[in-house]
């Protein structure tokens, strides 16, 4: 009788404590997983594997470029992680830095900062296209390109994801504005949402993955665009 008596208050006991531990859950880790998985958020594993994918396809082509241009936050971010991945075997020479074994950057970053309009959410026809394939994006203004560019640099243009291209189209046009020949630029997505019923203004010339549209960036779990221009 004993026995089971304490069985009950050390299961009471087991429940009460989980209950005061659901709300530091919920703040934590749980509110992450849930969101992941409501908003169908890829993981930085995943990202990677784009970026790896899109060296590849650089190094069938041949292209290495001298500067690297992302365009917007998810192609600055992606901008670091291609570039860490492309120089993180060139080691400086000790007459450079007087330390063999100190990694430097052979390649130079540039970016492209954007303002991203958003549509109206609370229309209900806007509603209704954000459970299809529209984007929600009304419009999208790009700055000038921060770094000066040299000639006869190749120079890639990336974005995280690309929806239409016209992102990719528009920081492209900057570049030939700076008279960079067109031969030396190549267009980039790391993810591509690419949809037979998705009118497209540019193709990039190099992709990482195809992925649905309903998928979006690990840095944007908590937002409600998808960065898919």
């Amino acid at each position: 009788m004993i026995m089971e008596w304490i069985e009950i208050i050390l299961s009471i006991l087991a429940v009460v404590g989980f209950l005061a531990a659901l709300p530091q859950l919920w703040g934590s880790n749980w509110k992450k997983i849930w969101l992941y998985h409501h908003k169908g958020v890829i993981s930085w594993d995943i990202v990677h594997k784009g970026i790896l994918k899109v060296i590849d396809e650089l190094r069938r082509e041949d292209f290495r470029p001298d500067l690297i241009v992302g365009v917007g936050r998810g192609g600055i971010i992606c901008s670091g992680l291609l570039c860490s991945e492309l120089t993180g075997d060139e080691l400086v020479d000790s007459s450079k830095r007087g330390e063999k074994g100190i990694r430097t950057p052979t390649i130079k970053l540039g970016t492209i900062n954007s303002t991203v309009f958003l549509k109206d959410t609370r229309s209900r026809q806007i509603r209704k296209e954000r459970r299809k394939l529209s984007s929600m994006v009304d419009k999208i203004e790009l700055l000038d390109i921060n770094v000066d560019i040299a000639e006869n640099e190749k120079i890639l243009v990336i974005v995280a994801q690309s929806f239409t291209g016209s992102t990719l189209e528009k920081a492209t046009n900057i570049l030939l504005s700076k008279k960079a020949p067109r031969d030396n630029i190549r267009t980039v997505t790391v993810f591509w949402h690419k949809h037979e019923n998705i009118s497209i203004s540019h193709e990039p010339d190099i992709f990482g993955r195809i992925i649905p549209i309903d998928k979006t960036m690990p840095w944007k779990y908590h937002e409600i665009t998808t960065d898919r221009y």
